[in-house]
């Protein structure tokens, strides 16, 4: 009586997993708890009269999801990288899960296939069965093995009954990775590397990440960010993996053309050797090239995640401004960060070819009486300047006050970078004091966490004159 109570238990059970994967055909990651979970769903639905497979769905997002920490994926159910339900196998790895295989350096040694070893069984149905090879994406389909005459146990083991003693013996196999490597098969904004390995079922393991991100000089630790458009195609005993990555080189140059220029050459000859620099190590990029503000930053939006690198040449101020030619259109600092901050992932190269682009210490800002009082004639007219010569003193001081009020708000624009220390005043001079930290941020934003090209003082002709910045004249920022 106990043997037939526990063959109907069984038979039950069997019932319920076949409905299961009638309904749910596909494969599954190998989980028998996960299956009886969805088996049992099924069967509470199918008595309340609930509509069982959004029951079933319901159960899986709300229970079995938290206590295995499935994932969803985007990958349609028909590929091999996710379950019969739409969550990826464990570890993102299709069949090729840790069960199945082990990777030292990069030397993978797999599960080729699984044979069944009834050589110590005397029964007739097993010994019917001896030597039959499944591989492991056979193995996690249920009605594959049913097929073939093995059910699933309550151990999670397929047999060809619940008493059999038998096993699968595994067929192992090695393939070194190194011996493969990535080809790039198609250059555009994205540019895509294959690789094909001879392993069936395989997936992007972390070493051919590395590979990759070593070839594309990209961070790998950002490769999730960086890495998009992922196939994985198993074909037979192999699996060819594609991947998409940045590949827009911006090329921004905003002192071209304007003639008030021409009167110092040696500024666009500096702009012409600025993107020259750049093209030695760019070959192969889709290059955008952008010859306004306003260009440069339609182009960061319209090629966001697809930028790998930018080249910008431009006039700078040591407080971050960044200026057109023409004078008429500047922006920041601060709000070039920003847009590089929505890439979503350090950028491998950067050169900025603009004064002050990288300075980093104590900034000094230093207005003279003379300056001051010409610059407020200017604005004021001449009799309005006469008026204060003989009041010095108090000219200076709401000088002070109206220019450090106006660099302070200024600096509060780019709070990241600038932080204003405090300032002096004297009847010959106005001295502000800013400390600067832009080349340490800029080089958190690149992948060698170092600028390639930037500049501590002046940039004329492509050379820094940081050493000679106190001698050096450059137009300061008139509030």
């Amino acid at each position: 009586m106990l043997n037939l109570t526990i063959n109907q238990s069984l038979q039950k059970e069997f019932e319920k997993r076949d409905h299961l994967s009638n309904l749910f055909p596909g494969i599954h990651c190998g989980n028998p708890d996960c299956a009886a979970q969805c088996a049992d769903a099924l069967e509470v639905a199918r008595k309340l009269n609930l509509n069982e497979k959004d029951h079933l769905l319901t159960v899986i997002e709300e229970k079995i999801v938290p206590e295995y920490g499935c994932q969803k994926t985007v990958a349609p159910t028909d590929k091999k990288s996710c379950c019969r339900f739409g969550y990826a196998i464990p570890g993102a790895r299709a069949f090729f899960d840790t069960a199945d295989a082990t990777i030292t350096g990069s030397v993978v040694e797999y599960v080729e296939a699984y044979v069944f070893d009834a050589s110590q069984e005397n029964c007739e149905k097993c010994q019917a069965k001896d030597g039959i090879s499944v591989t492991p994406e056979q193995k996690l389909d249920e009605n594959f093995m049913k097929n073939l005459g093995f059910y699933l146990q309550e151990d999670g083991v397929y047999r060809p009954h619940p008493n059999c003693k038998c096993v699968w013996k595994e067929v192992k196999r090695t393939v070194d990775l190194s011996d493969y490597s990535w080809e790039k098969t198609n250059s555009a904004a994205l540019a895509t590397y294959t690789i094909t390995v001879p392993i069936p079922n395989f997936y992007l393991a972390d070493n051919l990440v590395a590979e990759l991100a070593k070839i594309v000089r990209l961070d790998v630790h950002e490769a999730s960010n960086w890495m998009q458009n992922v196939k994985v195609q198993p074909v037979g005993k192999q699996t060819t993996i594609s991947v998409d990555v940045p590949n827009v080189w911006l090329c921004i140059d905003l002192m071209q053309g304007w003639a008030q220029w021409w009167k110092d050459p040696i500024l666009n000859i500096g702009g012409t050797i600025g993107q020259a620099v750049s093209y030695l190590t760019t070959y192969g990029m889709e290059e955008v090239f952008c010859y306004s503000i306003d260009e440069m930053y339609s182009a960061f939006k319209t090629y966001q995640h697809q930028i790998w690198g930018f080249v910008l040449y431009a006039h700078g101020d040591k407080i971050g401004g960044i200026h057109e030619s023409n004078g008429k259109h500047h922006t920041t600092q601060a709000k070039l960060m920003s847009a590089v901050d929505q890439q979503g992932y350090k950028l491998a190269k950067v050169y900025l070819m603009q004064c002050y682009s990288g300075t980093n210490g104590i900034i000094e800002l230093k207005f003279s009486y003379k300056e001051l009082i010409e610059v407020f004639q200017e604005k004021n007219g001449e009799a309005a300047a006469n008026s204060w010569k003989n009041h010095r003193k108090e000219f200076m001081q709401q000088m002070f006050i109206i220019y450090e009020k106006y660099y302070q708000d200024k600096i509060a624009e780019q709070s990241n970078i600038l932080t204003y220390i405090g300032g002096t005043w004297n009847e010959d001079e106005i001295i502000l004091r800013i400390s600067s930290k832009m080349g340490e941020v800029w080089d958190q934003k690149t992948v060698n966490n170092k600028l390639n090209i930037s500049y501590q003082g002046a940039n004329f002709a492509v050379i820094d004159w940081w050493f000679l910045d106190k001698n050096l004249k450059i137009k300061k920022d008139e509030p």
